[in-house]
């Protein structure tokens, strides 16, 4: 697809997606402050990225 950047965002509480994330090289970049909502609650997200440049190196 010859993408530059990928991003994933996921919830601090899930730990599993987080280890997945930086076993492949992503990198925490920010948190998304009441990003969605979770039975009525606005809950964090956390964002995650990628660049082809750092996929590279790897």
């Amino acid at each position: 697809m010859d993408l530059n950047r990928v991003e994933a965002l996921t919830s601090y509480e899930n730990e599993a997606s987080i280890a997945s994330l930086i076993k492949f090289g992503f990198r925490e970049e920010g948190i998304l402050k009441g990003h969605y909502y979770v039975d009525g609650l606005a809950e964090d997200s956390v964002m995650y990225a990628l660049l082809k440049s750092e996929f590279e190196q790897r």
